[in-house]
């Protein structure tokens, strides 16, 4: 902040209680009267630091706004696994409490470096469970897969079938 000529800064670790903040304020000049009787109100925030920062979030965003945004992620973050997850959900959707309403009813399957449905289509059926082969299957089918082979139990006990994708590559999905 400019005040009289000179820049003033802070650095304040986020989330922070309301005692913090004032303190940030005050030790920048804001909400304090100089020799003048100017009265100080107007700040900007040059410098983020964190794991997930919303594009709205500019230098003009009010402190308090930031500071909740800060805190309803703590409060739903135990450990860097959770971070991550919220990140990437956030990445797709910007807005925290989508993200978070994902992670916190468990409605995601993250598969990390794929980059095409294809990918993604083969990390799902190398991850099912035995007895998902057979819905996973249909549900592939009803979204357009091309059937090759339905779902039947190998006498090594594994259950199997094949789909082809739209590019006609054939898929394995088995247990």
């Amino acid at each position: 902040m400019y005040n009289e000529d000179f820049l003033y800064g802070e650095w304040l670790a986020l989330p922070a209680d309301e005692d913090e903040i004032e303190e940030a304020m005050k030790h920048i000049g804001i909400s304090t009267t100089n020799e003048y009787g100017i009265t100080y109100e107007e700040y900007f925030i040059t410098d983020y630091e964190g794991t997930i920062i919303p594009d709205e979030f500019g230098e003009y965003t009010p402190i308090e706004e930031i500071n909740d945004f800060a805190q309803e992620l703590d409060d739903y973050v135990s450990d860097e696994s959770d971070l991550e997850l919220i990140k990437d959900v956030f990445e797709i959707t910007n807005d925290l409490d989508s993200a978070i309403e994902v992670f916190r009813t468990n409605g995601y399957i993250l598969y990390q470096d794929c980059y095409s449905m294809r990918q993604v289509a083969e990390e799902y059926a190398y991850n099912l469970e035995f007895e998902e082969v057979d819905e996973a299957y249909k549900k592939a089918v009803e979204n357009g897969a091309t059937p090759v082979l339905e779902p039947e139990l190998e006498p090594w006990g594994q259950r199997t079938c094949y789909i082809a994708d739209p590019e006609g590559k054939l898929i394995e999905i088995g247990s």
